[in-house]
């Protein structure tokens, strides 16, 4: 299992399940969140970009342009705060949730993450 903290719209969780056999997708916010149930469940999201002012432009971002729809159900998302996490998890990254926040203060004591805020491992407390 692996645990991808702060995977906003979910793209990289959907890539990470490429490797590993399942994927937990874990962000704060609940709107990223939906994205990313949104592509697992209908195989597409759609969203508009601002262009100016008022004008805004539809766009959609589907699994099979990226060839990722065979590994959808691989792939959870869940709404979480990356400084609550269960121990039990035996292998997450972060990218974007600890990247602000002390370490120290997030992570319990049993976890081992690297020197860079990128990447979190941890042992299997099972």
């Amino acid at each position: 299992m692996y645990v991808h903290t702060g995977c906003a719209v979910g793209r990289g969780s959907f890539e990470l399940a490429r490797a590993f056999e399942y994927v937990i997708g874990l962000d704060f916010s609940v709107r990223f969140n939906r994205m990313g149930v949104a592509l697992k469940e209908q195989g597409v999201a759609k969203y508009s970009i601002i262009e100016e002012g008022d004008i805004l432009t539809e766009q959609e971002a589907t699994l099979s342009q990226f060839n990722l729809d065979s590994i959808k159900d691989r792939v959870e998302f869940f709404q979480g705060d990356a400084c609550n996490l269960d121990p039990r998890y035996g292998l997450l990254s972060s990218r974007n949730a600890l990247y602000d926040r002390p370490l120290t203060r997030c992570l319990p004591a049993r976890f081992v993450y690297s020197a860079t805020p990128i990447t979190i491992w941890c042992w299997p407390l099972i």
